[in-house]
């Protein structure tokens, strides 16, 4: 792997995200910034719904609940619950 640590290197989803979402609500901060690539994990148990995004934006207004924004729309939900 190469490239700036990031801290965390893993987030839990806030929300729950429907197809077409362009962002997502992280349930912890992270410092996270425009340019990094983030893979968003399958709720389902198809490996193949995995999601590579470019983060677009970071919106620290809650910083304990930051907004992730990326490049293209989700083509899969991605569940947030326990």
């Amino acid at each position: 792997m190469h490239g700036v640590p990031r801290t965390p290197t893993w987030a839990e989803l806030e929300t729950t995200v429907d197809v077409g979402a362009q962002s997502i609500t992280l349930h912890t901060a992270a410092d996270w910034v425009a340019g990094d690539r983030i893979a968003i994990a399958p709720s389902s148990y198809d490996i193949f719904e995995t999601e590579e995004r470019v983060i677009t934006a970071v919106d620290n207004t809650d910083p304990a609940h930051p907004i992730i924004s990326f490049d293209e729309p989700l083509k899969y939900k991605h569940y947030a619950g326990i």
